[in-house]
């Protein structure tokens, strides 16, 4: 198995795994505050401060950690053995895009193809929006957010709103891989063409992956920037006030209080 392949494995297992540890420490945060509010008899003991959250975000740093060794290794790596430029002239959608245009008709089983993933993100849509319209009803129901102790209100939203917004993400996942192993089936239907006999190996310009691999750079940064951001935010009490001037600006200005 190719070093890529171990690390792009670890870097998958590392991001559930770095994804659940938040998830426990924001899950036990809250409750944890809950509890010493009644345990003081206070319903204005904060539940969330700097230094309770910065407690558990050393929790997670050890993992978050590794994962982010990994990520940059695999990045690293896949981009040294070609792994990268060999993932972008795979890509189902230039690859089929390609391939089709090299027969001016398209066979049976294909169309066949075409038509399930139609079906397929019809589905996924419809659920997504179910997903959404749950989520909605919760939120801009105003009764939901008179309570004017901002720490009262997260919990019942997270509870209310944060399953269908997993479900959504989970439907969304699950309808990408769908639709990926449809594609990978249209591609071999369509390779099998006599009419497009050595069609495995698409080629795809330079061009295209010169600038794939310069977006994905760029995302990367983002993504390590936006990081480095919240958590300094988190660290320096400015998650609090950012969430009490949100509230505020839904219950005051917009009007939803």
């Amino acid at each position: 198995m190719r070093r890529s392949k171990v690390l792009a494995a670890a870097a998958a297992i590392l991001t559930l795994l770095t994804g659940a540890s938040l998830c426990a420490a924001a899950v036990t945060l809250y409750t944890d505050g809950l509890a010493r509010r009644a345990a003081a008899g206070s319903s204005t003991l904060p539940i969330f401060t700097r230094e309770l959250v910065g407690q558990r975000l050393l929790w997670v740093l050890p993992v978050a950690g590794v994962w982010a060794a990994v990520m940059i290794a695999a990045a690293l790596t896949g981009r040294a053995d070609g792994t990268a430029r060999r993932s972008v002239s795979r890509n189902p959608e230039i690859v089929l895009t390609l391939l089709s245009a090299r027969l001016d008709a398209l066979p049976e089983a294909a169309i066949k193809e075409q038509a399930f993933r139609r079906r397929i993100a019809v589905l996924a849509g419809t659920v997504i929006a179910l997903c959404a319209w749950l989520a909605a009803v919760w939120l801009l129901d105003a009764e939901h957010f008179a309570n004017r102790d901002p720490e009262e209100v997260m919990g019942p939203l997270l509870i209310h709103v944060l399953p269908p917004a997993a479900l959504a993400l989970a439907g969304v996942y699950l309808t990408s891989c769908i639709l990926d192993s449809s594609r990978e089936r249209e591609i071999g239907i369509l390779t099998a063409e006599p009419r497009i006999r050595g069609a495995q190996k698409v080629r795809v310009p330079m061009e295209s992956v010169r600038e794939t691999e310069r977006l994905c750079l760029v995302r990367g940064l983002l993504f390590g920037l936006a990081a480095a951001l919240i958590l300094r935010g988190v660290l320096n009490g400015g998650m609090r006030d950012v969430l009490i001037k949100a509230i505020n600006i839904c219950t005051e200005c917009i009007g939803l209080g």
